[in-house]
């Protein structure tokens, strides 16, 4: 035959072979692979490139050859004849069959080609990525919270009697104390300290509600006291 079949005779029987690159695929004659395909020299069957790996050059006799394996930052899952590219906040190493996430508490480096234990940092203090969530980047704790480890964990209130008006905290200290005259409950989750009301007064600072006065006393002050005065 002709039109780049090859034919081979065994016993009197006539068995189609194609060339490398082509296959039989429905007719009586070799025709070219389809796309993302190929074939062994002397094969009538046209075959894809494993996982984690793209095809390279359709018309060779050998599978090495033919494919060649994923880039670093891309994957193939499933036998085709193309790679996918990770997406953001994800890396590979060459010839994956997929990407991978970075861990709690770690960051993607900023290029998605690095691979293994270097493609991913652990958070600084003061910073934190959730586990689970494709992360290219690590989250600066927000204002009133804090976080003193490195690596895993979330970010944590400043607690009461503190406050912080800046993101990033890396330790408790960065939580400033409310000033005497001021507190700050729970509920105000260390954002901000309020002024005690008429009749109440705080004494120090760092703390979490306004006591009362005690009994005989006063304070000419309407609001944020600090001391009280005993009545004459």
């Amino acid at each position: 035959m002709q039109d780049g079949t090859a034919n081979s005779s065994s016993q009197g029987t006539c068995s189609l072979s194609c060339y490398a690159g082509q296959g039989w695929v429905g007719g009586n004659d070799c025709a070219n692979c389809p796309s993302g395909m190929f074939s062994f020299e002397g094969s009538s069957f046209c075959l894809s490139c494993s996982a984690g790996k793209y095809l390279a050059n359709s018309a060779t006799g050998v599978e090495s050859s033919a494919c060649a394996d994923c880039s670093t930052g891309q994957y193939s899952g499933t036998a085709s004849g193309a790679c996918s590219s990770c997406s953001t906040g994800q890396y590979s190493g060459s010839a994956s069959v997929s990407c991978s996430s970075c861990a709690a508490g770690k960051h993607l480096t900023t290029s998605a080609t690095d691979v293994g234990s270097s493609a991913c940092l652990i958070c600084s203090a003061g910073t934190y990525s959730s586990q689970h969530v494709p992360s290219s980047a690590r989250t600066n704790c927000e204002a009133g919270k804090y976080k003193a480890n490195e690596g895993q964990g979330s970010c944590t209130n400043c607690g009461t009697g503190r406050y912080s008006t800046t993101m990033c905290n890396p330790a408790i200290s960065f939580c400033l104390k409310c000033d005497a005259g001021k507190a700050s409950s729970e509920e105000a989750q260390g954002l901000a300290c309020a002024a005690c009301s008429a009749g109440k007064y705080v004494p120090a600072p760092g703390l979490a509600t306004c006591p009362s006065f005690p009994a005989g006393t006063y304070s000419n002050t309407t609001e944020g006291a600090t001391t009280c005065t005993l009545c004459a």
